[in-house]
Parts: structure tokens; sequence; C-alpha cells
């Protein structure tokens, strides 16, 4: 007799018994939060503050879970991508949906309030419903420029000030020839901190700060209120 068959069924047993698991129906559980929860309203609705393009995806995944677990009631309150990250710090929101890391300064807050690090779930990049007002991140140039390419290390040379490298200021310093070289770079772009009103206040603390290290924006860096 072999001695290896009687492991090989072993083994096989105990894999259809892993396939058969892993392929069992999903069978919702009850979970209840903790009553004196700051995100558990008087009702016993569970809040959820959340950035407010994602509302339309969170509508129909509350929808969902509320339909798998009755009883079970989601408020979802929309803010811009800041509002979710201040809602954790203070016990306010179950989890917070928003379309940015969570940003540096609010986590050195969170960390003392909390006793923990934050920690990320990342979604799919579809997940933002199609009337958003805000969307991915984007560097648009003029369909007329003469450059084929920036690589991001120009780019940050373009729109901030006092890095390592020389600030980008004249065409020519990002490698345009002849007249055009001379003239100066114009950029614009939504205001390197919240501290100045714009449509989105995560843009200058996730980009300037969390991205380009405390960068400020170049003195020829016209600040906007909004995207368009």
């Amino acid at each position: 007799m072999n001695p290896a068959i009687p492991g090989s069924l072993a083994a096989a047993a105990i894999l259809v018994a892993i396939c058969a698991h892993a392929q069992a129906p999903y069978q919702p559980e009850s979970v209840l939060p903790p009553k004196d929860a700051g995100y558990v309203l008087p009702d016993g609705t569970i809040q959820i503050v959340g950035w407010e393009d994602l509302a339309g995806m969170f509508a129909r995944l509350n929808a969902l879970y509320e339909r798998t677990h009755p009883g079970t009631k989601l408020r979802y309150v929309t803010g811009n991508l800041i509002a979710p990250q201040h809602s954790l710090i203070f016990g306010e929101t179950a989890f917070a949906p928003t379309g940015m890391e969570f940003s540096t300064s609010l986590n050195s807050a969170y960390r003392p309030q909390v006793k923990a690090p934050t920690y990320s779930v990342r979604i799919a990049h579809g997940a933002v419903q199609g009337d958003a007002k805000l969307g991915p991140l984007a560097f648009i140039v003029n369909k007329v420029n003469p450059l084929d390419r920036l690589s991001p290390g120009q780019l940050l040379h373009i729109l901030t000030v006092g890095g390592r490298a020389p600030d980008i200021v004249l065409w020519k310093q990002a490698g345009v020839k002849g007249d055009l070289g001379e003239r100066e770079i114009g950029s614009y772009g939504l205001p390197e901190s919240d501290h100045y009103p714009s449509e989105d206040p995560g843009f200058g603390p996730y980009l300037f700060r969390d991205k380009w290290g405390l960068a400020h924006n170049a003195r020829n860096y016209q600040m906007q209120r909004t995207y368009a």
C-alpha cells in the first residue's frame, strides 16, 4: 500500500471542504453598534457622514444592507472631502467615505483622540456618481502647448516655489526654444490652503501639503474658486 495515498485523500477532503465553504451563500449576521456611540442617533439610526459625490453609491449600498439586516437604519449625511474626516475624529460617523487620503494634519488629531491609527479601505474608481461635482485630479494644458510632456518634477517647480531645484518661471526653463521660451508661464488652480474659499477645500491640503511637502504656490499661480 502506498503510504502517500491516505495523506493525499485527507488533503483532497480538506480542499473540497474549503471550496464548499467558499461557495456557500453569504449569511448576514446581526451586528449592533454600541448604544453610546456618537454615530448612533436617538432612534437607533446609524449615521454615516460622507463625501457628497459618493452619496449615490452609498444610497444603494445602504438599501442593500438594510434589506439583508432587518431592523437596521442608516442615514448618509453629505459633506465635502474634509467633513467625513472631522466626523470620524469625533465619533460622529461609523466610517468616513471620502475621495482623498486622510489628511496628515487631521491624522495627527485622530491618533491621540482615538488612541489608534487610521486605516483605509479602497473602493472602485467608478464609485463616484455621474453627476459628481468633483473628479480625479488632473493637470490640463492648452492644446497649442509647445511641449509634448512635462515630468512630475517640472510640474512641481512650475506650480510651487522654494523647492530644492530652481523654480520654473519661464518657458525656456522647461525646454521651450525661441521667443516663446522667454515668456512667463501662466498657471491656474485651486488655492494651496483651505483658508481660501473654493469648491474643493481638500485640494490644497492633499496636493500642496501632503504630496508636495508643504510647498507654496508660485507667485504667478492664479488661485481660482472652482475647477471650471
